[in-house]
């Protein structure tokens, strides 16, 4: 936590590259994984496009992170839509199968969050297939068609 704080207080980018080899060595533990992704939100890494592939990571905790930290980036003014746009489309190909429900919720958050119109309700109806039959997940797409 200490590290993680100096890094971000210190706006350290040259341990970006560390960091990111971290958060993808699918051999590291989660929760290392987790911190490093954490921290790399904090840092605003100018390539957030690198974090995408963790979005389908198997390790649930990881890949839970890693959507809510690439959402993160992605909303933030200087960034535009196209980081968004990325995602939303690494979200809606994603395999169900690989969809812990801790995963199929944030992903289900971020898409109300990130997506509008007619194909937003398609990306959220698709996932509602998925999942609807969990309760918390369902809230969580009726929200975001709002």
């Amino acid at each position: 936590d200490t590290a993680q704080r100096l890094l971000v207080e210190r706006g350290d980018l040259g341990a970006v590259p560390a960091l990111l080899a971290l958060a993808r060595d699918g051999r590291a533990e989660a929760r290392a994984r987790v911190a490093a992704l954490w921290t790399l939100e904090g840092l605003e890494p100018r390539d957030g496009a690198a974090l995408l592939p963790l979005v389908d990571d198997l390790e649930p905790h990881v890949a839970t992170a890693a959507i809510r930290v690439v959402e993160s980036l992605a909303t933030r003014p200087s960034r535009g839509g196209a980081l968004g746009a990325r995602l939303v489309r690494a979200l809606d190909r994603a395999p169900a199968s690989t969809d812990a429900p801790e995963v199929a919720l944030q992903r289900a958050l971020t898409l109300g969050r990130l997506t509008r119109g007619a194909a937003g309700t398609r990306t959220l109806l698709t996932l509602a297939k998925r999942h609807g039959q969990n309760p918390i997940v369902a809230d969580a797409v009726v929200a975001g068609l709002a």
